[in-house]
């Protein structure tokens, strides 16, 4: 589902599809060294959202009622931030709480 960031933030993508947009000031691009391809971490700056269609993954940031933050353990054991894919047609709004409802532990 797109929305008027789509159109307003098209302009910012270049040709390799990196979306662009406003960096934080306060915080230079990073080399990422974990990886074995060419990274950097850039924090953008506050606000700031990229284009829905370059939109693939969403995560959020959950609490339980007692103020603690939800994990999830993946099955390499790892563990990550409820989240996942973004289903065709689907806003990453949506797909966070799709996500979170398929992972929630009733009790």
């Amino acid at each position: 589902m797109a929305d008027d960031r789509d159109a307003a933030a098209s302009d910012d993508a270049s040709a390799t599809g990196a979306p662009g947009g406003p960096v934080d000031p306060r915080v230079g691009p990073q080399p990422v060294d974990e990886v074995d391809r060419p990274a950097v971490f850039t924090l953008m700056a506050p606000g700031w959202r990229p284009p829905l269609r370059l939109v693939t993954q969403t995560y959020g940031i959950c609490f339980t009622p007692g103020g603690q933050v939800v994990l999830v353990v993946l099955g390499d054991g790892f563990v990550n931030l409820p989240g996942g894919q973004v289903e065709l047609g689907e806003d990453p709004a949506e797909t966070l709480v799709r996500e979170v409802l398929r992972r929630r532990v009733p009790g």
